[in-house]
């Protein structure tokens, strides 16, 4: 499924809309002039009734299964989302507490951190979302801040209260980086994915057997069941990738630190 990236990041998941709602509406289009060629009136006026039945069962148990995979991906989108709060919110906290130190010591820390900021935002989600693999950078950058919080040395009460926080916040900046690929990573397995495809491409298939008695309304009709049924299957590849679908995660949180921290 890596060749349907492309699609999913150009324009926030246009790409893949249009691409599913072409391909589903020609198809229903080629299917009922295969129909039409090959299934005789009398076969379809009998065969109605009992189609009419099947796609009404079809499409329930898909309209269900499409609403726990939405719901399941969502889900993971909103908790990737709530990690990358949490870690702009301890970057922030870290800066804060450092400024109980000397300015000397504390300095590098704090530019440590604000590089580690930048390269997430510049450069680790962009990556992500491209190839679907963390960047080594950012976890340089990370290191960067670790080397930078063994030169600073607490003296008084306040400093060690400051430093034991800023210690437990860089852990919790590793656990959320953490958290993010892995709420970052595909959320429903393809396998999945493939059955509610052919559960789809089936619903369209019955439904041309339905006998409308005329021929314009019939293929509005099935035209727009099929487009309903390829947008859902776009909904639910796109947010497949959290990083670059319809609705992203995002970098926000981090870009507001850093122009808090600019603003300093």
């Amino acid at each position: 499924m890596s060749s349907i990236r492309p699609f999913v990041g150009w324009g926030n998941g246009t790409a893949l809309l249009v691409m599913f709602a072409v391909v589903g509406v020609g198809f229903n289009i080629a299917l009922d002039g295969l129909m039409r060629r090959f299934v005789t009136p009398e076969v379809r006026g009998r065969a109605s009734p009992t189609a009419a039945v099947t796609v009404q069962v079809i499409a329930t148990i898909y309209a269900v299964l499409v609403a726990f995979v939405i719901v399941s991906e969502y889900s993971q989108l909103r908790s990737a989302n709530d990690q990358v709060a949490s870690k702009a919110a301890e970057l922030s906290a870290m800066t804060e507490n450092s400024r109980v130190f000397p300015d000397a010591e504390t300095a590098p820390l704090r530019d440590a951190i604000t590089v580690y900021a930048r390269e997430v935002v510049d450069h680790s989600f962009s990556e992500f979302a491209r190839t679907g693999v963390p960047t080594d950078a950012s976890d340089r950058r990370l290191e960067e801040i670790f080397r930078s919080l063994r030169g600073v040395r607490p003296d008084t009460p306040e400093e060690n209260a400051a430093f034991a926080r800023t210690l437990d916040e860089l852990d919790s900046v590793v656990e959320t980086r953490a958290r993010i690929v892995n709420a970052g990573g595909e959320t429903v397995p393809w396998p999945l994915v493939a059955l509610l495809a052919v559960m789809g491409i089936t619903v369209i298939v019955v439904g041309n057997l339905l006998d409308t008695g005329h021929r314009r309304s019939h293929l509005l009709i099935t035209s727009s069941l099929a487009l309903v049924v390829s947008l859902t299957l776009a909904l639910v590849v796109s947010l497949n990738y959290p990083f670059d679908g319809i609705l992203p995660i995002s970098d926000g949180p981090i870009r507001q630190f850093l122009e808090f921290r600019s603003d300093r």
